[in-house]
């Protein structure tokens, strides 16, 4: 369990998740083992996405994933991006009439 609420700032968790692993007598090493994958793997959860590294990390500390990155499980907003539908098309310099495809 931890002490402290995670930081705010991303460049904040990386020494709160090392901190609060060695409180528990744990590393990224340690995960690294449990999860049968480098340590390095477990590292490049600091800078990208990585879904089973989240879950063993926040699992150990007794939190949500969603509690230590909040920013890559907050709901989208924003709708998806429509495809544009360019009508006339030259496939071999012949002019050809395309259908959108459904959206």
């Amino acid at each position: 369990m931890t002490t402290s609420n995670p930081p705010k700032k991303t460049e904040h968790r990386r020494p709160w998740i090392k901190y609060q692993l060695d409180l528990l007598g744990l590393n990224l090493s340690d995960i690294a083992r449990e999860l049968n994958v480098c340590r390095q793997a477990v590292c490049h959860v600091f800078d990208k996405p990585r879904s089973r590294v989240e879950h063993a990390i926040a699992g150990r500390l007794g939190l949500q994933p969603e509690e230590i990155w909040p920013e890559r499980y907050e709901p989208k907003t924003k709708s998806p991006r429509k495809r544009r539908c360019h009508k006339n098309t030259k496939a071999g310099g012949v002019t050809q009439s395309l259908k959108c495809p459904p959206v």
